[in-house]
């Protein structure tokens, strides 16, 4: 029951916060000092942590996912420094990122809802390696049209649909530290 009603208020919360973020352009909320304080919170997260093996994977895993992203940004200067590309292919390949990213949003959002979350965020770290090991090894510039397709699909499944995962598992997490602490 109570868990249930935790659930309904942090859900409302949520909803107030969204919607005043849509009116005045800034998210007004309560100060984390009147909520709680700085150590109940690392007390309730500590407590989270321990308690949960899964979440604690799933933290762990998140950090990591992270690093496959760190190279993205920096294929474009590699292939022009590189292999010489000319602006109207790198126009073109930003495109492709483009147009790669809103497919994959809406398959790989698809994907997590019917399969799991698990296995989107398992897509995206394949997605980013590929595209790391092809950025190394390929042998001309046109090989970087594949390479942004990898790159926008890791970075749709390891940023924009994990951050929907995040708010997820975040409220199950408070939900489970709320109810710890009682």
């Amino acid at each position: 029951m109570l868990n249930s009603e935790i659930q309904k208020d942090l859900r409302h919360n949520f909803t107030v916060n969204i919607i005043e973020s849509g009116f005045f352009g800034f998210g007004i909320s309560t100060p984390l000092s009147a909520i709680e304080t700085k150590r109940e919170f690392w007390d309730n997260l500590s407590v989270i942590l321990r308690c949960d093996g899964n979440f604690r994977y799933f933290v762990s895993a998140r950090m990591l996912s992270q690093l496959a992203l760190m190279p993205l940004p920096f294929y474009t200067l590699y292939a022009v420094h590189q292999y010489g590309m000319e602006e109207a292919s790198v126009g073109l390949i930003t495109s492709l990122l483009m147009v790669t990213q809103t497919i994959a949003g809406l398959v790989l959002g698809w994907v997590g809802d019917r399969t799991g979350y698990k296995l989107v965020l398992q897509t995206g770290c394949v997605a980013c390696t590929f595209s790391s090991v092809l950025a190394w090894l390929a042998p001309n510039a046109n090989w970087f049209y594949l390479v942004f397709i990898g790159a926008g699909i890791g970075m749709v499944a390891l940023q924009n649909i994990a951050a929907v995962n995040d708010l997820r598992v975040w409220e199950r997490a408070l939900t489970t530290s709320l109810y710890w602490s009682w």
